[in-house]
């Protein structure tokens, strides 16, 4: 098979000229079994996705409501009033006593309850990542997706190498992880099996209830689909963790990695701020625009020498690009009042689209400082006061005059010069930790979702007379307990990364053993563990509430 544009396309269509798609193919991408590549198979992956979606709750919902419907009037004689009415009475009634564990109200109502709380975590996650590519230039789009970060890292010098390849590969993941998530042979192999043990566990042992064939078909579905869009977030969290330490990993070893020990303090986030609040981003934004405007502002001071480090033309855009941020971060302060919040949000990504062009054109700066040409090494890149991110440069000179790590006499440069390199290397790490630190926040929401979905559907389980309640149970112990074990191994991986140790200022491969950590496995482990043994041992939380009842008595 031949692949012609991302799509396969017969041998003997693409000898004539004329490749054509099997038939088997349309199908296979609009659900999102091939990766889309370019811009074109993207947007249709995306609308024939759509499209899915919408026709599929459709039929649930009109499903749902002819079950019901039918589930009323199993039992009456439609021709006979008299029956029909105290049929439906009765099953009122019981409907209506929702502890008593035969009303089947309850368990619909937590079904739904469980969709909506996914879909407000999904719509969580979509915000967060728009918020990230509204602060990307148009220049960054690829395949539909915005990479601000690759953007940052390589200019149009490098911009065709394979690492500069990787970074945007790597970050246009990330984000198809939260917005266009049902992409790729791993996922839908992953979904395939889940929907295959499910049926299959439950094809041995068939549901059975105090309804009707209707009726359990009824509340069989839902509990089928809420086990459904839980196993859907766990694959979504593999695939979005999976990309995402591939990009730390990338940016890591990019030569900027060494800056981002020294970003700015308004960024430094622990691992448990960045899953447990929203920071004030447009803060945070005009700050780096003052940082900027400083920076820029030393720039004919520094380095207005003839040999200068900024050419004409780089130092013009700067300016540039200095005079639109200032502007942009005062618009932004001045909307940031309230009274129009659509008007404040887009001040506050054309504040961090300038942000992202000016990093872009100091990494133009940089770049050459880093490696030099191709004959002699840069004797930027040579200097100890920079390459170990020494601060105070005075030993360096001396070890610059002296002619230490192959330098030579009147190799030494003025120390302004190299303290202007590693101010402009932190700004660009601290724009570019801060981008990350808004990649990493959308996890918060897998985690919520995932723990609140589980609990609902445990109260749906046990509010109601299932068969086979035990086999029940048993997969949801399973639910909870790949929940459980999926958050807290990706919280722990993300507090001992590399990248964001350095950014946090924590020490890089171990784990910050503090009071967030405890709050962290009691919310996410300890509770929805507790919750799911209570359900099944009513001795062990009768005697967990009797341990705690005098807790609660003395906080009265």
């Amino acid at each position: 098979m031949t692949i012609v544009n991302g799509e396969p396309a017969s041998r003997d269509a693409v000898a004539l000229g004329k490749p054509t798609r099997p038939s088997w193919h349309r199908a296979a991408r609009s659900s999102g079994f091939f990766p889309p590549v370019g811009r074109e198979t993207a947007l249709r992956t995306s609308f024939c996705q759509l499209c899915q979606l919408t026709a599929l709750s459709t039929c649930v919902l009109l499903a749902l409501v002819g079950l019901v419907v039918i589930t009323v009037t199993d039992e009456a004689n439609v021709g006979d009033l008299s029956t029909f009415g105290a049929a439906a009475a009765l099953f009122v009634m019981r409907a209506l006593s929702i502890f008593s564990g035969a009303s089947p109200a309850i368990t619909i109502l937590l079904c739904a309850l469980l969709i909506h709380v996914w879909a407000v975590g999904r719509m969580a996650r979509l915000r967060l990542a728009h918020g990230v590519s509204r602060l990307a230039p148009e220049a960054s789009m690829s395949a539909l997706v915005s990479t601000p970060v690759a953007f940052i890292l390589h200019p149009p010098c490098v911009a065709s190498s394979g690492s500069a390849r990787a970074v945007q590969s790597a970050e246009r993941a990330v984000i198809n992880a939260i917005v266009r998530p049902i992409t790729g042979p791993y996922y839908a192999s992953a979904l395939a099996i889940l929907l295959l043990l499910l049926g299959l566990v439950f094809s041995l042992k068939p549901l059975s209830t105090l309804e009707h064939s209707e009726g359990t078909i009824l509340l069989g579905t839902g509990l089928a689909l809420s086990a459904l869009v839980i196993g859907n977030t766990l694959i979504q969290l593999v695939q979005y963790w999976v990309s995402l330490e591939r990009l730390l990993k990338l940016v890591l070893v990019h030569r900027l990695g060494r800056a981002f020990g020294r970003v700015a303090a308004f960024v430094r986030d622990s691992a448990a701020a960045r899953v447990s609040r929203a920071p004030h981003d447009l803060l945070r934004l005009s700050s780096c625009a003052t940082c900027l405007n400083d920076l820029v502002r030393q720039t004919k001071r520094v380095v207005g020498d003839p040999e200068g480090i900024v050419s004409p033309d780089l130092g013009e855009r700067l300016e540039q690009h200095r005079r639109q941020a200032v502007a942009a971060r005062d618009r932004a302060l001045v909307a940031a009042d309230g009274s129009n919040p659509s008007e404040a949000a887009e001040e506050e990504a054309s504040l961090g689209r300038e942000l992202v062009e000016a990093c872009r054109v100091l990494v133009e700066v940089l770049t050459p400082c880093w490696d030099g040409t191709e004959d002699e090494p840069s004797q930027w890149s040579r200097s100890p006061a920079w390459r170990f991110g020494k601060s105070d440069l005075a030993p360096a000179s001396s070890a610059l005059r002296a002619g230490e790590d192959g330098a030579t006499e009147g190799a030494l440069e003025p120390p302004a010069q190299l303290l202007w390199l590693r101010e402009a290397e932190s700004l660009v790490a601290t724009v570019t930790a801060l981008i990350l630190n808004r990649h990493v926040r959308p996890f918060q929401y897998f985690v919520y979702t995932l723990t609140g979905c589980t609990l609902l559907l445990l109260l749906a389980v046990s509010t109601y007379a299932f068969e086979p309640h035990r086999l029940l149970l048993t997969c949801i112990w399973v639910m909870v307990g790949a929940s459980v074990a999926l958050g807290l191994w990706v919280y722990v991986q993300m507090d001992k990364n590399g990248l964001l140790s350095r950014i946090s200022g924590t020490t890089p491969g171990q784990l910050t053993w503090d009071g967030a950590l405890v709050v962290r496995v009691v919310t996410w482990v300890v509770l929805p563990l507790l919750s799911v043994a209570a359900v099944q041992y009513p001795d062990l939380a009768n005697r967990v509430f009797a341990f705690l009842e005098p807790l609660t008595r003395a906080l009265q």
